[in-house]
């Protein structure tokens, strides 16, 4: 893997992971699938969304997710991570929540 590649994919993983933290994750696969067809153009329009983008991750951060959404390679693998953590999320009994 490139070194562009492991870059936005670890600015995805921290945004999929703060997602999930903020119960979005579900919501996030929602959109994530049903944009995926419009990928290149989803990630276009993040400049619309950076008010609310950078709130969930640093502004370095941001170009690299912007970027990293043009590629559906990208779009499947930051699907995977939060479909994981929410499967790990819905384990969780009281019990075992911090």
């Amino acid at each position: 893997m490139d070194e562009q590649r492991q870059a936005q994919r670890e600015a995805l993983g921290r945004l999929a992971d703060r997602l999930s933290e903020r119960s979005l994750g579900a919501i996030a696969i929602f959109t994530l699938e049903a944009g995926k067809p419009l990928s290149f153009v989803a990630s276009q329009s993040m400049l619309f969304f950076e008010p609310f983008i950078t709130a969930l991750c640093s502004p370095g951060d941001y170009r690299l997710i912007a970027e990293g959404l043009e590629d559906r390679d990208n779009v499947e693998w930051v699907i995977a991570r939060l479909e994981a953590a929410e499967e790990r999320r819905g384990q969780r009994t009281p019990d075992t929540d911090g």
